[in-house]
């Protein structure tokens, strides 16, 4: 099923882009959601690139051309709005901050000794 938004605006893509973003700033204003809102911001943002792609087309798209692209757009914007995923806790039995030591005698100097005898990376001058 199509997007109320996108039912919309397929067929004002022709029109003014100033038209077409403040009925999307009605949606963002309407939704309750952050990342919906955010959402709708983005692909607010991204109207006048489908606009310039649909001129620059040598055969007008249908109106159902239209509402796939602006699903996509839609659907992408709402993707890039994603928090992304948290990243790994580092397992302390495996790797700490202290298995890390620095020469005195070289700035450049690095060893590690991690879980497995003291073998890993180690570089010297």
């Amino acid at each position: 099923m199509t997007h109320p938004l996108v039912t919309r605006l397929a067929p004002m893509m022709d029109g003014d882009l100033g038209q077409l973003r403040a009925i999307v700033a009605e949606w963002v204003l309407c939704t309750e959601c952050e990342k919906q809102r955010a959402a709708l911001r983005a692909f607010g943002g991204e109207l006048g690139a489908v606009q310039r792609r649909i001129r620059n087309r040598a055969v007008p798209p249908t109106c159902e051309e239209i509402e796939i692209a602006l699903t996509a757009v839609l659907a992408l914007a709402g993707r890039r709005t994603q928090t992304p995923p948290t990243p790994p806790v580092l397992d302390p039995a495996v790797f700490s901050f202290s298995a890390l030591s620095f020469s005195s005698e070289s700035s450049s100097a690095l060893s590690f000794s991690g879980k497995g005898g003291g073998k890993g990376p180690s570089r010297s001058s």
